[in-house]
């Protein structure tokens, strides 16, 4: 019976790598319905820098034309700039102390994202306000610009009242909060952790010449790039646009890796339950095959085609059975391997592993009938004359 032994180890395998599949699928379903706190659908993000040393009026002027001649454009529903969209790889943090909070020195009680956004950046990606106001042109240049705030910090440092009017203090210079913003995902780290602090500031009174800005159109983004380019291009005709892409791009390489780690798995998971099927399939075969004479015998003392189908059954199913304990087992243990790579799911959700074994019992079951069948429907005398 040794025959055998390949078909259990394969079933155990597959269940081992289809639980985890089912997982990891689970995982980025979950991922991909959460929500992000912004719209990325017809939202285009395109880059521009200027040259470090421009100074900081012609900075300013260079983005509030540009900003202007973008919303000017036909399709474009609103515009607004920041240092750095969601879902990119860009952190600058700060540490802030606040007025409603003790004070210690040298230990500063907050520590934040910080973005620099200018124009409609609220409207154009769809980001509430939840309480206070958004800035105004007036804050851009500011000598000390107030600050919004996301509703992560407020949730961390001051759960039980309202920030509008509080001052958040940088190197001793004190920063009014003006307003509360819907948390963002992807600003204060991955996709798939949980938003943390972030301070938004205005970006003309820190000049920033590195900018993306954030169009909304009413027409697919690619078709709003080009006449984006073109007016930047009108605006400073020396200067080179940097990349132009879509949200949905910047959130597709943000759940990349998820998606692959569920592909890989999925890809392996059936590779090893196609063996096992074949695997069974022959064992099945083999043992027809070899005991072709015992059949007629059976069959001349009263088996019918049922009791024959039925014993081959058994003889495949229980190292299949073998194989779907043991992997249940193995699964339990390797699967807590993948805790860190799951979002919203247990490593041992019961329903998960449940939906592997049927969807592993269907093909399984085929692979063992077949030839099972086959092997019922012989002939006694057929049966016996065979060498």
């Amino acid at each position: 019976m040794v025959a055998q032994r390949p078909g259990g180890v394969q079933v155990g395998l597959s269940l081992v790598l289809l639980v985890g599949a089912s997982l990891l699928a689970e995982s980025l379903w979950n991922l991909m319905k959460q929500p992000l706190g912004f719209e990325p659908e017809h939202l285009l993000t395109v880059r521009v820098v200027l040259p470090w040393d421009t100074r900081p009026e012609a900075v300013r002027n260079f983005y509030n034309d540009v900003q202007q001649r973008i919303e000017n454009l036909p399709g474009v529903e609103a515009a607004g700039q920041i240092s750095s969209p969601p879902m990119t790889d860009f952190h600058v943090r700060g540490s802030f102390n606040a007025d409603w909070l003790p004070q210690v020195a040298n230990q500063p009680a907050i520590s934040a994202e910080i973005r620099n956004i200018a124009g409609n950046l609220l409207a154009a990606i769809g980001t509430p306000l939840l309480a206070g106001r958004a800035f105004a042109e007036a804050d851009q240049v500011s000598t000390v610009p107030p600050v919004l705030v996301n509703e992560a910090l407020v949730r961390e440092f001051l759960p039980t009242g309202n920030p509008i009017g509080h001052h958040l203090l940088l190197d001793g210079q004190a920063h009014e909060i003006v307003g509360v913003v819907a948390d963002v995902r992807g600003v204060s780290g991955a996709i798939a952790a949980e938003p943390g602090p972030a301070v938004y500031w205005p970006a003309n009174a820190n000049g920033g010449w590195h900018r993306y800005f954030l169009v909304r159109t009413k027409v697919p983004p690619e078709q709003a790039a080009k006449s984006i380019r073109e007016q930047i291009h009108q605006s400073d005709p020396w200067l080179a646009v940097g990349e132009i892409g879509t949200m949905d791009q910047l959130l597709g390489d943000a759940v990349a890796q998820p998606r692959l780690n569920a592909a890989v798995f999925t890809s392996f998971a059936g590779v090893a339950l196609l063996l096992a099927c074949i695997g069974i399939y022959g064992v099945v075969s083999y043992l027809a095959a070899q005991r072709t004479q015992e059949i007629g015998v059976r069959m001349a003392l009263g088996a019918t085609r049922g009791d024959i189908t039925r014993f081959f059954v058994r003889r495949a199913m229980v190292p299949a059975a073998i194989g779907l304990a043991t992997g249940t087992v193995v699964s339990l243990v390797a699967n807590r391997l993948l805790r860190s790579q799951l979002y919203g799911v247990q490593p041992d959700d019961l329903r998960l592993y449940l939906a592997s074994l049927l969807v592993l019992l269907a093909p399984l079951l085929a692979a063992t009938l077949m030839p099972a069948i086959r092997a019922g429907k012989r002939e006694p005398m057929e049966a016996l004359r065979t060498e």
